[in-house]
């Protein structure tokens, strides 16, 4: 799995608050990794394509 988020694929929540109190997702070339909007530098928690699109389907 490749690691590497690209910066200039990451997108803020819809559901985030005025107060930024929500998760960052943003893409790598077979993964997807999110963050806490609050505290960026603290990483990404990095999960592998199909199983993002497992969360987004059971979740809408």
């Amino acid at each position: 799995m490749n690691l590497n988020i690209r910066e200039d694929t990451v997108r803020k929540s819809s559901h985030s608050g005025a107060q930024n109190d929500c998760v960052e997702a943003g893409s790598g070339r077979t993964c997807v990794g999110v963050r806490d909007t609050k505290h960026r530098v603290g990483g990404f928690v990095v999960v592998p394509d199909a199983a993002w699109q497992d969360f987004l389907n059971t979740h809408r």
